[in-house]
This record gives C-alpha cells, sequence and structure tokens, in this order.
C-alpha cells in the first residue's frame, strides 16, 4: 500500500515537474511558487485523479482568466505582478486542498469520502475567488464593499464586489464541481451524485463570500487621501503612502484565502459525516 501511495506521489511531480517550468516560462508563478506547484502535484496526485486534474482545472482556467485584458487591469490597479503569483498566493489558493489531500490518503475508510469532498470544496472556492477577482475588474461598475454597499472601492480590494465578479464566482464554482463529479463517475462512483455536486458548488461558491466578508471585516485596509479610496495596498498605485484605518495588518490576502477555504472545507466535511 506504501509502495502504490509513494509511486502516486513521484508520478505527480514528474508530471509537475514540465508543468511547472510552462508555469514559470509563461509568468503565470514566480520561481518558488512553481517549485511549490509541483510539490503539490504529487500531493494531489497522491489522492487520486480526480483531484490531480480539478487542480490542474482551477490553475490553468485561473492562468487564462489572470491575462485576459492585462494591461486594462494593470492600469487600474487589479492586475496580477508581471513575474507571477508568489509562493505565499500559491500557498493561499492551494495549501487547504493539499492538506485535506494528505489526510484523505491516511484516513480511516469511514471518513475518506468526506475529506475528499473538502478537498473539491476547496479547489471550487478557490477557483471561485480567483474567477470572481479576474472577471469582476473588467466590470463596467465599480466594486463596492460586501458588507457597506454604500462604500466604493478601488478594483482588486479584498471585500469589494460586483454583479460581474459573482457572476464570475459561480461559475467558476459550477464548472470545477462538474469536473470533480465527471471525473468521480470513473473514479469514485460513489460520489458522482447530484447532491454532492450541489454540496460543491454551493459551498465552493460561499467560500468565496466568506473570503469576502473576511476581506472586508478582518483583512489589513489603508485609505489613500490622495485618491480618497481604500485599498489593499500600504503605498497606492498612485505613489501616495496611505494610512491604516482598518483590519489587522497580518491578516493579508493569502491568510483571507486560507480563512475562506478551511471554514467551507471544514462545513462540507461535517455536512458528509452526518
Amino acid at each position: 500500500m506504501i509502495i502504490e501511495e509513494v509511486s502516486r506521489f513521484l508520478i505527480g511531480i514528474l508530471i509537475g515537474i514540465p508543468l511547472g517550468a510552462y508555469a514559470y516560462k509563461k509568468s503565470y508563478l514566480e520561481k518558488k511558487a512553481a517549485v511549490l506547484s509541483i510539490l503539490f502535484s504529487g500531493v494531489y496526485l497522491l489522492a487520486g485523479v480526480g483531484v490531480f486534474i480539478t487542480s490542474l482545472f482551477f490553475f490553468f482556467s485561473s492562468s487564462t482568466l489572470t491575462r485576459l485584458n492585462f494591461e486594462y487591469k494593470r492600469s487600474i490597479g487589479a492586475s496580477e505582478k508581471e513575474s507571477g503569483r508568489s509562493l505565499a498566493q500559491v500557498i493561499g489558493a492551494g495549501g487547504v486542498a493539499a492538506l485535506l489531500s494528505v489526510l484523505y490518503v491516511f484516513s480511516p475508510h469511514n471518513i475518506g469520502n468526506a475529506l475528499l469532498v473538502g478537498v473539491y470544496v476547496a479547489i471550487a472556492s478557490s477557483n471561485a475567488d480567483t474567477w470572481a477577482a479576474e472577471i469582476g475588474s473588467l466590470s463596467k461598475s465599480k466594486p463596492r464593499l460586501i458588507t457597506r454597499p454604500s462604500q466604493v472601492v478601488e478594483a482588486g480590494t479584498s471585500g469589494g464586489v460586483t454583479m460581474l465578479g459573482t457572476f464570475g464566482s459561480l461559475l467558476g464554482s459550477f464548472l470545477t464541481a462538474a469536473v470533480a463529479i465527471l471525473i468521480s463517475m470513473v473514479e469514485h462512483p460513489t460520489l458522482a451524485k447530484i447532491e454532492i455536486f450541489s454540496v460543491i458548488f454551493i459551498l465552493g461558491w460561499l467560500g468565496e463570500v466568506v473570503d469576502s466578508l473576511v476581506g472586508a471585516t478582518l483583512q489589513v485596509k489603508y485609505y489613500c487621501p490622495k485618491c480618497n479610496t481604500l485599498t489593499d495596498k500600504r503605498i497606492h498605485r498612485c505613489g501616495s503612502e496611505t494610512i491604516h484605518v482598518s483590519g489587522y495588518t497580518y491578516i493579508t490576502n493569502e491568510v483571507t484565502n486560507i480563512i475562506a477555504t478551511s471554514v467551507v472545507s471544514i462545513a462540507a466535511i461535517a455536512l458528509e459525516l452526518l
């Protein structure tokens, strides 16, 4: 049994090496982030082909959307760095799913399916969050703080929502759930149910909602007096130094991601164990 698991992990690493190199070459990921993505490839395949393919769908669909209208996003301060996503961002987006994947492999049989659903929900949540940000930044209407709809924030600010971004998050979670269930028909037929699809889809989307709520209430927020706007950045894109107005400085966007994916994944596991 251990030999089989080690073999799957190593195969995942071998597949992940060219994928990580490609992601680095295309500036989807920075160098350290690309190295970690290779390790995650091994961990995800360790949990099964379904988790591995679903994680690939998340990564490449999100990376493609990140590059969509990139120059426009950069002009409004809503783009990712040109060098790609950082190590911290990869941990924030994929860390919970990776941890649950390891727990799934070494868990008792009676809770295995619940943990696997938790993995899929974590991936769906991360995808919903990324699609919301990348599609929402193209909205013609300015984002509004989810906890205070009257408060306009700049594009890319955590906690800011638009109707277009909400549509993006729903679509991102829906497609992630669809990929997971389609592969489960072959790999884990007991999971190929409309009820499981609904759990992955709904909780995946709710993960983005939780992310926005945490982003609006706990994540650090700054105010730019020159531009009269809230931002996540200590130095605003206009070059002005901002003023800390709310949130905790240690709750960054990556910490917010981990909180949100953890909450909905735990909820999914609890539902499956009931």
